[in-house]
């Protein structure tokens, strides 16, 4: 059976980009960034570039077992 492990981490927008490039180099499978203190943004103008001062980013990883 496959099983993941999700990691939650609040990052500040300036440090958001090497954390991400961190948690893809450790072998994440997906990233997802969500705004981190609720605060909303319509910007739909540079969508790569997210606008949140602090950011909640997920990290999805292949959960790794010993048999």
């Amino acid at each position: 059976m496959i099983g993941y492990l999700q990691v939650v981490l609040d990052v500040e927008r300036d440090d958001a980009d090497n954390v991400s490039q961190v948690i893809e180099g450790l072998g994440a499978l997906s990233i997802t960034i969500e705004s981190g203190n609720g605060e909303e943004c319509f910007d739909e103008s540079s969508p790569s570039e997210p606008l949140w001062k602090k950011q909640c980013m997920s990290a999805l990883f292949l959960k790794q077992e010993d048999l």
